[in-house]
Formats: structure tokens, C-alpha cells, sequence
């Protein structure tokens, strides 16, 4: 009988004998049976049908079973030696009338063989859980822990610091967006940077669109900074891993970073800003009661108003067809155009938005006009002169 697992050369069939001993009433359970193999004065000795009890102080061999197969017991005062079949297997000192000899296990056996088969039988629980039914197992690596029980590690931050304007420029595309805008736009491009943290957002028709208008951005934001693009952080996206890329990349010598595939992390900054600029125009649409369709139409920051206020809008067709017409039309703002000269309003009437330079608004959210819920994308903007004249005051 013995308390260790390593002694056991071989996998323990599983049993439940009850044993009881002399330093305990209640008996002891042994959990398998299996061949033991002890090493003593460089000898192996080989023992089968031994009984696994982790809860034993102390292993335990029963001599009548060697008796079995001519065992031989010599003693010499407080020694004793012990010869099966002619040979010396133990030996050793009488103490408190038991024979007691040091044995060792073989350098061989001591690689816990036997760990991996109760890891498996138990369901691959845990390290506590042999503990608790008394088994002692080192943490062995298993290949079916590892991967069923797999989890995602915490991301650590590893984008270098920028502390310029174009030192690193993140990119994302989102869409397609339904339903499409005014202009029949299904994607938008943000563009971050990551030195100042200023957002840019592009309007797209398709995914093919996507390099010009980078081409077209980079120009202008090295032009205004008189600095060069040094990297560039994307996802592996069609729109972004390809020749133009890739040639562009070359011949400007920025670097292009893509980050894996199914790791939004490694773009995280772009990804950021989608989910800010979803939001904010969730919130716009919903404050406005206005079509899904006019997702495209934010507000700028140059001449602002509340998007959605009611908005009037003087007629010139009044001043010289009909002298008893009003000559103010009213609109609700939807948002900007000419380069954030003039505002974009849509008209209730004829459901088509117009921009007109010479706009008076009424920003006040108690007087926000609620449209029909409907989707139907109304017609393309039309795009007053400005040089004579110029935009109205707000009310």
C-alpha cells in the first residue's frame, strides 16, 4: 500500500477497496491498484497489485504475500535482511516491532507518468481538484486544456506615442450604412490623428474611393502642416491592402501598418472614433425626429446650430412674381455646405433640401419641427451663390 502516485509505473485501474489499519478505526479507501517499482543498494525491486491510499502515513508491504513467492526473512538484533528466490531484495531496522527500510524511487520513474491518465478520467479539472480526493499532480501542460479553455488576454496599449501632426494617421472605413444618405453615400472614411487627436470624416459611394480620397487628404493635411505622413495604421481590409497602397507607401516612404485580422485592437483608435461619430449622429437623428437618411448631414462647428431647429428661408421668386407672397419660406436645418458658408435646409412643402446662404434659424429646441418618420431620400441639394448674399443672423 502507498500514499504516492510516483512509485506507480503504470496507469491505476480504478477501484474502491475499504483497508483498515491499526492507526485508525474509521478505515482508509484506496483510490487504484497498480505494479510499484523501489529501488534499494542499486537493485530494482518490482511489486504488483499495489494499493493506491493517498490518506496512508506511511507505504506499507504485506510480507505474506511475499511468503507467497519463497520469501526469506533473516534478522540480526535490531536488522533484518529479506531474500526472495535467492536474492536480497530489502533490508533494514526493527523499530517499534516493524521492519522499516529506506527505499528510493529509479530516476526513471520519476516523471509522474501517471499525472496526465487522472487528469484525463477526472474531466481535465483543475489543479485544486486532485487535492481535494488526495492526489497529488504537478501542473503538466495539456494540449486539450489549452485549447478548450482558451481566453483572450488582456490587450496591452503598444502604439508608440506621437507627439506631431502626421507622425501616425489612423484609418477605418464603415458600411455599408442603410439606409444610404441624401447623396446616396454608403460608406464614410475616418481618418485620426493620433498627435492631436482631430477626427475627419469622408463621405463614400463605394469601397473604390477610398485611395483618392486618402491620396487627396494627404496632400492637403501635408500642405497645411508642412510636415510628411510617417505612418499609417489600418486594418487588412480590401480598400486598404492593395497596389496603389502599397506603391504610395513606396514612394512617399511612410510606413503602412495593418493589423491582424479579427483584432480591432491594434486599430483601436479608428475604431474609437466610428463608435464617437455612430453616436453622436444616433443622437442628432433622434433630437431631430428626422429620416434615417440624413445621416450624413452633421453639424460643423463654424456658424453651429441645433440640427433639426426650424430655419426660414427668404424667396427671391417673390420679389418679382408676386408681391403679396411671403417672401420667407420655413425649413428645418439639416446641416452645411460651400465649405461652411451656408446652411443646408430642408423645406417642407417640396421635401428637398436647399442650401441657401441668407438663412434665418431659430435655434431653440422647444421649437424643433418633427418630420415623418420615412426614409425616402429626398432630392439632390441645391447650392445658392454667396457673393451677394450673404448669410442672415440667427434670429
Amino acid at each position: 500500500m502507498f500514499n504516492d502516485l510516483k512509485p506507480f509505473t503504470s496507469s491505476l485501474k480504478t477501484t474502491n477497496i475499504h483497508v483498515v489499519t491499526g492507526d485508525t478505526n474509521s478505515g482508509l479507501t484506496a483510490l487504484g491498484i497498480g505494479t510499484v517499482k523501489i529501488l534499494r543498494n542499486n537493485k530494482t525491486l518490482t511489486l504488483k497489485n499495489c494499493l493506491y491510499i493517498p490518506c496512508l502515513k506511511c507505504n506499507l508491504i504485506s510480507l505474506l504475500e511475499l511468503f507467497k513467492k519463497e520469501l526469506t526473512v533473516k534478522r540480526e538484533k535490531d536488522t533484518f535482511t529479506l531474500t526472495l528466490q535467492g536474492k536480497e531484495i530489502l533490508n533494514g531496522k526493527i523499530i517499534n516491532k516493524l521492519m522499516i527500510s529506506p527505499c528510493t524511487i529509479p530516476t526513471t520513474l520519476l516523471t509522474g507518468a501517471n499525472d496526465i491518465p487522472w487528469h484525463e478520467r477526472l474531466g481535465h479539472p483543475s489543479l485544486t481538484f486532485p487535492k481535494l480526493l488526495g492526489i497529488e499532480a504537478d501542473k503538466k501542460d495539456c494540449l486539450i486544456c489549452k485549447t478548450s479553455k482558451s481566453h483572450k488576454l488582456p490587450f496591452k496599449h503598444h502604439f508608440e506615442q506621437a507627439f506631431y501632426p502626421l507622425d501616425s494617421i489612423h484609418m477605418d472605413v464603415v458600411g455599408p450604412v442603410t439606409p444610404p444618405s441624401v447623396s446616396t453615400n454608403r460608406y464614410f472614411l475616418t481618418i485620426f490623428n493620433q498627435a492631436s487627436s482631430f477626427k475627419m470624416v469622408k463621405l463614400l459611394k463605394k469601397k473604390l474611393e477610398v485611395f483618392d480620397q486618402f491620396h487627396a487628404i494627404k496632400k492637403v493635411m501635408e500642405n497645411l502642416q508642412n510636415r510628411t505622413l510617417k505612418r499609417l495604421v489600418t486594418d487588412r481590409g480590401g480598400e486598404f491592402v492593395n497596389h496603389s497602397f502599397k506603391k504610395l507607401a513606396d514612394d512617399c516612404g511612410y510606413t503602412h501598418i495593418m493589423a491582424p485580422p479579427e483584432t480591432p485592437q491594434h486599430n483601436s483608435f479608428a475604431k474609437r472614433a466610428n463608435c464617437t461619430i455612430l453616436e453622436k449622429t444616433q443622437f442628432l437623428i433622434n433630437q431631430a425626429n428626422l429620416p434615417k437618411s440624413y445621416w450624413a448631414d452633421a453639424p460643423k462647428l463654424d456658424r453651429l446650430r441645433t440640427f433639426g431647429c426650424r430655419a426660414v428661408i427668404h424667396n427671391l421668386k417673390c420679389e418679382y412674381e408676386s408681391k403679396m407672397e411671403p417672401p420667407g419660406q420655413p425649413g428645418i436645418l439639416i446641416g452645411y455646405n460651400n465649405n461652411n458658408t451656408a446652411y443646408c435646409i430642408d423645406i417642407n412643402a417640396s421635401r428637398s433640401p436647399n442650401t441657401e446662404t441668407y438663412t434665418k434659424t431659430i435655434d431653440t429646441s422647444n421649437l424643433t419641427t418633427k418630420l415623418q418618420a420615412t426614409d425616402a431620400a429626398p432630392q439632390a441639394y441645391q447650392t445658392l451663390d454667396t457673393t451677394e448674399h450673404p448669410p442672415s443672423p440667427p434670429l
